[in-house]
C-alpha cells in the first residue's frame, strides 16, 4: 500500500497541484489583460529628439500583458502534459527483477511467495496503467526487439535460482534425508550436483525449442509485412502510371 501511494497517488496529487497553480496563473494573466484593455493603454511610438523613446513609453511596453495567443496556448492540453515527468522504465524493471529474485531464489523456504507475487502483479498492472495514463508524459514509441539487457539478467537469475533451491533442499532442510536416508555428505553433494545439471539441461531444452512468440503472433507479423509490401508496390505502380500520363 505504501509503494502504491508513493508511485501512484502522491505523483497524481502533485500533478493536480501543478495544474491548479498553472490555471490560476493563467486566470491572473487573463484578468491583467482585461484590465489593461479597459484602461486603453496603447504605447505611442512617436519619435523624440536624438532618436530615443521616452522612458515612460518603455515602462508601459514592459508592463504589457501576455497576448491572447499565448493565453490560449497556456490552456491547451499539450502544456498540461508537458508539465508531467518523463516515464522511466528502469524503476519498474528493477522492481520486477527484485520480485522475481525473491520468488525464484526462496520459493523453497516460503512456498506461498509465488501466489502473493501473482496477486501483487494483478494490482500492479492496473496501478501502472493509471500511472502511465495520468501521472507521466506519453512515451515516445520506439522499435525494440526485446527488453534489452534485462532478458540476460533474467536468464542468469534463472540459473542461479536452480542452484539456490537445490542447495536449500540438500543442506537447509530434511527433505533430502527423507528420500535418501543412508548417504554420506560427499554422496549428497554429488547427487545435488547431478540434479542441478539435469534441471539446467531441461531449462536449456525449453529455451531452445520453445519459440519466444506463439505461432499466431509470428503469422500476424508475416501477414503485416506482406501487406505493407503490397501497399508499397501498389503505390509505386500508381506513381509510374501518373508519370507515364504526364
Amino acid at each position: 500500500m505504501q509503494k502504491h501511494f508513493k508511485e501512484v497517488l502522491w505523483p497524481c496529487v502533485k500533478n493536480k497541484i501543478k495544474t491548479w497553480c498553472a490555471k490560476r496563473a493563467v486566470r491572473k494573466a487573463e484578468k491583467k489583460r482585461e484590465r489593461w484593455q479597459q484602461e486603453n493603454v496603447t504605447p505611442t511610438t512617436e519619435s523624440v529628439p536624438n532618436g530615443k523613446k521616452d522612458t515612460a513609453t518603455d515602462k508601459k511596453e514592459s508592463q504589457q500583458p501576455l497576448s491572447e495567443r499565448r493565453l490560449r496556448q497556456a490552456e491547451e492540453e499539450a502544456w498540461t502534459e508537458a508539465r508531467m515527468p518523463i516515464y522511466n522504465t528502469f524503476n519498474d524493471y528493477a522492481e520486477m527483477m527484485v520480485q522475481y529474485g525473491y520468488v525464484t531464489f526462496f520459493s523453497m523456504a516460503f512456498p506461498l511467495a509465488p501466489g502473493l507475487a501473482l496477486l501483487n502483479n494483478v494490482v500492479e498492472i492496473r496501478s501502472d496503467a493509471f500511472k502511465l495514463c495520468n501521472n507521466t508524459r506519453r512515451p515516445v514509441a520506439r522499435k525494440a526487439a526485446g527488453i534489452g539487457v534485462w532478458f540476460r539478467t533474467l536468464q542468469l537469475m534463472s540459473v542461479l535460482a536452480v542452484v539456490t533451491n537445490l542447495a536449500h533442499i540438500g543442506f537447509s532442510s530434511d527433505q533430502f534425508s527423507r528420500y535418501f536416508p543412508n548417504v554420506t555428505h560427499a554422496e549428497k553433494v554429488v547427487i545435488i550436483f547431478g540434479f542441478e545439471h539435469c534441471v539446467l539441461m531441461v531449462q536449456w531444452v525449453v529455451m531452445t525449442f520453445v519459440p519466444d512468440a506463439p505461432f499466431w503472433v509470428r503469422n500476424s507479423i508475416r501477414r503485416e509485412k506482406h501487406l505493407s509490401k503490397e501497399r508499397l508496390h501498389n503505390q509505386f505502380a500508381m506513381e509510374l502510371q501518373q508519370e507515364k500520363k504526364n
